[in-house]
């Protein structure tokens, strides 16, 4: 058995978070928890049972896996444009979720897909709610590591979400992408804490995770004493920073569309709400 090495030291660390390992997960005191309500992510008075007007129209029940897979573009009439969209979209991810596809690393189909529903959703409304490309750092005493998301949400200037996206639901990425998840979301606390003069806001960061046609969603809750540690490069940290995280729901498969779509309508309930 191969014994890890304990992490004592930032100058040990790899050089960015994409990298990190078993070693920094530990010295930075990370736990990912598996949670069964969405109202563990998002706080339960913004929680919703139901989709948002501009989204329900994408609910295609009679769109399964199988429908989507073998969507023709142009033979039904009966579509509004949206869903047209929606269906290709969906379709290009599902073809491209597998190593011999025609462009087997590009994740670009998910991006596609999912900038369209955030759209859709007004998550990126151009006005108090944008979207934009993520170029964050995190930050443990005087070392900077890269800690990039594929895009960030934003209110205003305040930082309130991540979007991390994977082309295959089988990504050989360290825990899925969890632990990179996870760093960027503290650096944009650390990030929202620095901007708002060492205040923690909002009080958590969401993170959702896309894997082809499968979604999670996040969140921490970063406490000063946390934040703080890291900036001082207390390594190994002492305080526990758990990650929460609910699914994967497959948005290929009318149920799981349905579950995404209403936690997407929460995340936007909750957005629209902060000061």
């Amino acid at each position: 058995m191969v014994k890890r090495r304990k992490i004592d030291s930032t100058d040990e660390f790899r050089t960015s978070t994409s990298k990190f390992r078993e070693e920094e997960t530990t010295a930075l005191n990370i736990k990912v928890e598996d949670v069964s309500e969405i109202s563990q992510i998002i706080p339960s008075q913004f929680v919703s049972t139901v989709v948002q007007v501009s989204m329900s129209e994408l609910l295609l029940p009679e769109y399964d896996t199988s429908a989507i897979r073998n969507y023709i573009q142009g033979a039904s009439s009966n579509l509004t444009k949206h869903q047209k969209m929606f269906l290709h979209k969906l379709k290009l991810v599902l073809l491209n979720n597998n190593p011999s596809s025609e462009a087997p690393n590009c994740e670009r189909y998910v991006d596609d897909l999912m900038t369209f529903l955030f759209g859709i959703s007004d998550l990126d409304g151009g006005e108090d709610l944008t979207l934009r490309p993520c170029n964050l750092n995190l930050v443990i005493g005087d070392h900077s590591f890269a800690a990039q998301a594929d895009k960030e949400g934003r209110k205003g200037e305040e930082l309130i979400w991540l979007l991390q996206e994977d082309k295959h639901k089988g990504t050989t990425t360290y825990k899925e992408g969890d632990i990179q998840l996870a760093c960027a979301m503290i650096a944009a606390s650390q990030r929202n804490y620095n901007m708002f003069k060492s205040i923690i806001t909002p009080d958590r960061i969401i993170g959702i995770k896309v894997l082809a046609d499968e979604v999670y969603f996040c969140c921490i809750n970063p406490t000063v004493s946390y934040l703080e540690g890291l900036f001082g490069e207390d390594i190994p940290v002492d305080e526990e920073l758990v990650m929460k995280k609910i699914g994967p729901f497959q948005i290929s498969d009318p149920e799981g569309r349905r579950v995404v779509f209403t936690n997407i309508t929460s995340l936007y309930n909750w957005a629209v709400s902060l000061c």
